[in-house]
Order: structure tokens, then sequence, then C-alpha cells
């Protein structure tokens, strides 16, 4: 199972870890999202609960447009 650990933007880390384990709640269920958010690291579990609340409070098309206005931008050679 991935945590996109070798993610070095925090806010896309949070964000895939958080969509990871929505999907996974919808795909498998709420026993098999409890056991992947158990993976996650102390902080790792903080920020993706805050995550959670972000998107239940300002919805999930907000969270995402909020994500991609402040990645930064990546060299020609950091694209797959």
């Amino acid at each position: 199972m991935t945590y996109f650990r070798e993610i070095q933007h925090l806010p896309l880390r949070t964000y895939n870890q958080g969509v990871m384990a929505f999907n996974i709640q919808e795909d498998e269920g709420n026993d098999a999202s409890l056991a992947y958010l158990k993976g996650l690291l102390p902080e790792e579990k903080v920020r993706v609960m805050a995550f959670f609340q972000d998107v239940k409070k300002r919805g999930p098309e907000e969270v995402k447009r909020e994500l991609i206005r402040t990645m930064p931008l990546q060299e020609d050679g950091d694209l797959a």
C-alpha cells in the first residue's frame, strides 16, 4: 500500500493520502479505510484529518483548486 511519502510537497502528499483513504472506503468499506489510516505516521494522520475537515467545509473542488494554485512549478527534467 502506498502512503505517497516520496512526494516532497506536503499539501500534495496529504491530498493523495486523503483521496486514497476515501477511495478505499468507497471500494472496500470502512474497515479497509481505517486500516489504511492506521498505517499513516501520527503527523500524517493529523494532516489528513484536517484535510477531511477542509473538504467538508469548503468542498472537494475548492480544496483541489487551492492545492493546484499553491503547487511549485516543476523543472522540465522533473516531469514524468
